[in-house]
């Protein structure tokens, strides 16, 4: 094989192995993002950073609907707050709970391309069946309503 072919296949390989090596670490970083324990203002009054709270997992698989991925949904009891992380949602866009708009809803900044809503003083007994999250086209011309179920790990 003459040293030039030599040279660009090295180069493709490189090349490839770059391309793999940062899939896998902002994967590794999404997860991470999507799976560590998030703390509002009113959660840090409530405990220590050391200390953790209980959480109670609410869907036991990511779900996609429509473009829109609901990767988690953690409830943490003892702080009454619900967290939902998305992607493929407008992370400024409207969440409803049951059919009803969120109240206490805000949404915390992108990170690895999944955003974070965060409702506070949810009760236990006012867990949402359902969420939905309102998408918009490219264009911001249309609207469109996702729903995701929480049933399933609302006993879990």
């Amino acid at each position: 094989m003459p040293k030039t072919k030599k040279t660009a296949l090295w180069a493709c390989v490189i090349v490839l192995a770059c391309m793999l090596s940062y899939c896998i670490i902002s994967k590794v970083q999404q997860y991470n993002y999507i799976h560590s324990e998030y703390r509002t203002g009113a959660m840090s009054v409530q405990k220590d950073p050391s200390e953790t709270f209980e959480v109670r997992e609410l869907i036991s698989e990511k779900q996609r609907n429509g473009g829109v991925t609901l990767y988690r949904a953690a409830y943490y009891p003892e702080a009454e707050t619900l967290m939902l992380w998305f992607g493929g949602a407008e992370p400024a866009r409207d969440i409803y709970i049951d059919d009803q708009p969120a109240k206490n809803c805000l949404s915390v900044s992108e990170k690895h391309g999944v955003g974070l809503a965060v409702l506070e003083d949810v009760s236990a007994d006012a867990i949402p069946e359902t969420v939905t999250v309102a998408k918009t086209d490219v264009q911001h011309e249309g609207e469109e309503l996702v729903t995701f179920s929480m049933k399933n790990g609302k006993n879990a």
